[in-house]
Formats: C-alpha cells, sequence, structure tokens
C-alpha cells in the first residue's frame, strides 16, 4: 500500500514538473509559429469546441435575420467558424490574437509619437507665454489637444495590457503574458495567388474534415445543407481576399503620398520655413500602420480560406 502511495505521489510530482516546465516554456520574443504550436487536442478551448452540435450551427444560418442583418460583404452573412474543426478553429484564434498584440504595439508607438509632438507644441507655447509672446488661450487651445492626445496614448497603452491577456487565454497561458512579439513575415501574401473559384470548392468537397465525416453519417439533409453553405463561405473569403488586395494598393498609393509629403515638410523645416514636421511624421505613421492592418486581415483571410480546406499556412519562423 504504502509502495502504490509512494508511487502516486511520484506520478504527481512528475505530472506537475512537467506542467510547470510548459507554463515556463514563453519565450521572451514570441513568433507566430511558436504562439500556435501552443494549441494541440487538449486545449480546452479545443475540446470546447468539439462538444457543440453541428447541427445546432446549421440551422442558425437557415435564419433569415441573419441574411437580413449581415452588416456587410467581408463580414459574410452566415460566418464560417462553424465549417472548421475545433484545433484549427483554436489556432485561427491565437492567430488573430497575435496579430492584434502587433497591431496594438504599432498603435501604441503611433499614438506615443503623436502625445510627444502636442506635448513639444505645448511646452513651446507655454515658454512663450511667460515671456509675454503669446497669449493664454493659444496656450489653452494646445493643451487641450494634448491631453486629448494623451489620453489616446493611455488608451493604446491599456490595449497593449489587454490584447497580451487574450493572447495568453487563447495559449491557455495565463500565467505568464507574452512580453515580445515578433511581427510575422507577410512574404507569403506576395507569394499567394488567389485561386480559381471552382478549384476552391473542389478542395473544399475533398479536405473538409466535417464535410468527410458528414459523407460517412447517414444525414444527407445536413450534409446538402453544409455543402451549400461552405460553398458560400468559400465565396464571401473570396471577394473580401479581392477586396482586400484592392485596399492594399489604394494603402500603398496613400504610403508613397505621405513619404514625399514628408521629404517636403522636411525640406521646408531646414529651410525654416516650416515649425515643424509633426503633423507629416504622425500622417506617415499612420498610413504605415493602415496598411499593416489590411496586411493582417488578408492573412486571416487566407488562413480561413486554408482552414476550410483542413489546413493552415505554414509560417517562417523569424527566430531561427
Amino acid at each position: 500500500m504504502e509502495k502504490i502511495i509512494r508511487l502516486s505521489l511520484c506520478l504527481i510530482l512528475l505530472l506537475m514538473t512537467s506542467a510547470q516546465a510548459h507554463e515556463s516554456s514563453m519565450p521572451d520574443y514570441l513568433t507566430l509559429q511558436q504562439a500556435m504550436a501552443f494549441v494541440d487536442e487538449s486545449h480546452p478551448g479545443v475540446q470546447l469546441a468539439a462538444r457543440q452540435r453541428l447541427e445546432d450551427r446549421i440551422l442558425q444560418c437557415q435564419q433569415y435575420e441573419l441574411l437580413l442583418n449581415a452588416p456587410g460583404l467581408l463580414q459574410g452573412s452566415c460566418g464560417y467558424w462553424q465549417y472548421i474543426p475545433p484545433l484549427l478553429q483554436q489556432k485561427l484564434l491565437v492567430m488573430r490574437r497575435f496579430l492584434d498584440v502587433v497591431l496594438a504595439d504599432q498603435r501604441a508607438a503611433r499614438d506615443s509619437e503623436a502625445m510627444s509632438i502636442a506635448y513639444i507644441r505645448q511646452d513651446r507655447i507655454k515658454n512663450r507665454v511667460l515671456l509675454g509672446q503669446r497669449s493664454e488661450l493659444e496656450f489653452a487651445a494646445l493643451d487641450a489637444v494634448y491631453q486629448q492626445v494623451r489620453r489616446t496614448f493611455l488608451v493604446s497603452e491599456s490595449m497593449q495590457r489587454i490584447s497580451r491577456s487574450l493572447l495568453a487565454i487563447a495559449l491557455n497561458h495565463t500565467h505568464q503574458l507574452p512580453r515580445e512579439v515578433v511581427p510575422p513575415d507577410l512574404t507569403i501574401l506576395k507569394n499567394e495567388k488567389r485561386p480559381d473559384e471552382e478549384n476552391v470548392l473542389s478542395n473544399i468537397e475533398k479536405s473538409n474534415p466535417l464535410l468527410q465525416q458528414l459523407q460517412t453519417a447517414d444525414d444527407s439533409a445536413l450534409e446538402i445543407l453544409t455543402r451549400q453553405y461552405l460553398h458560400q463561405v468559400a465565396l464571401e473569403q473570396l471577394l473580401s481576399i479581392a477586396l482586400l488586395e484592392a485596399q492594399q494598393r489604394e494603402n500603398s498609393v496613400e504610403i508613397d503620398y505621405r513619404d514625399l509629403y514628408l521629404d517636403r515638410s522636411r525640406t521646408l523645416y531646414e529651410l525654416e520655413v516650416k515649425a515643424d514636421l509633426g503633423d507629416a511624421m504622425t500622417n506617415q505613421t499612420t498610413a504605415r500602420l493602415a496598411q499593416m492592418e489590411t496586411d493582417f486581415q488578408l492573412l486571416m483571410s487566407w488562413a480561413v480560406l486554408d482552414a476550410l480546406q483542413g489546413k493552415l499556412p505554414e509560417f517562417v519562423d523569424d527566430n531561427k
């Protein structure tokens, strides 16, 4: 009996040690590939999703209110989540949460830059007021702007913490938040070519895990509805990709314009024609942030399209 107890205690300690080793494995600089590797079949999010009934989710697509209240083309009329197996659902969630952290960091950096510029302007006028060269009204106006920009930065700073917490939950790793994340290599987007709709539908017919399960079951009505809505979801994702690619081109033109405008402003500043470069710098940073947001949306759309076919894209680990 004592041997059994000792053996049980050793087993418990071994499991605790193994769990602690896993819990302490969060790298200081987390890549997207490393983040998605945290998800396996034992993840509680995967286990919970597996208990949902496909029939109930398909019936929700049959409710006409969902179609009438669809917010737009990119959002879709019924959604895609229910047609993706639980493991890939959780990996997509990790992917989205990871990208949210990258965006939160970039937004905070932009707002920090804007706050610094607003403070310099406010402080400059404050000194001139003390010298009697500017009025209290001018200072009050700039101080009001500074307080607004400062509050915006504080919101962005809070979102850095919130987005990391949500990523930790998605990773089932809430005891340790990611300190830094490495933005993914987006060259994958340049290599992707929009597939033909017919080929996508054919691949989904062959490879979608849920559809394969239904084909082996005796439920023709559910199989037919699932196949029809899968076709609709694929169409929506393809159209979403096309629209996002158009948005990319628009963003690229805006970035070129903002770069040229900043160069012009810098020249005027050096010639002492212009007081500062603040607005030009902030607008350039905002344009680049908009491009990152579009790139990430496009990355997610490609990932969803792959997940509907039972796979996810492979990412290069930038830490290697």
